[in-house]
């Protein structure tokens, strides 16, 4: 299991399999754990089905918490990343389930909250501020 890459590598029989998550999924989880797992695809990525709305804020315990703002410069749903570009011109990958990054597109003005786990920055929540605009 990989928290910060949300990657959960599962034995089936003799194959292993790569299945994407979010923290607060894979942190449900224990090595050993025996059981079906749900899963869609999402481009030809497989992902843990969502366990709940997307709306609901990302919840992982001691994770450091952070605040961003700025315009969505590339949304990749199948891979779960979001790239943030500040008006100073710094970009941050944010990392998300890909159900959460459904309504975000290029373009859009947005406040996130995030947490980082295991060195990567996972979406606790996002606000749409508006669309693109020019910087002043």
């Amino acid at each position: 299991m990989d928290l910060g890459r949300g990657e959960l590598h599962i034995r089936s029989g003799s194959e292993l399999v790569t299945l994407h998550g979010s923290p607060d999924q894979l942190l449900e989880l224990r090595p050993g754990d025996q059981g079906e797992f749900r899963f869609a695809s999402y481009g030809d990525e497989p992902w843990l089905a969502p366990t709940s709305s997307p709306r609901r804020p990302l919840r992982v315990p001691a994770a450091m918490r952070g605040r961003a703002s700025g315009m969505l410069s590339r949304v990749d749903g199948a891979r779960g990343m979001a790239w943030l570009v500040a008006q100073s011109g710094a970009e941050r990958v944010l990392r998300a389930h890909p159900e959460r990054l459904r309504a975000l597109m290029p373009g859009l003005w947005v406040t996130v909250a995030y947490s980082r786990v295991a060195g990567a920055d996972w979406m606790a929540t996002v606000e749409v501020r508006s669309a693109a605009r020019a910087r002043p």
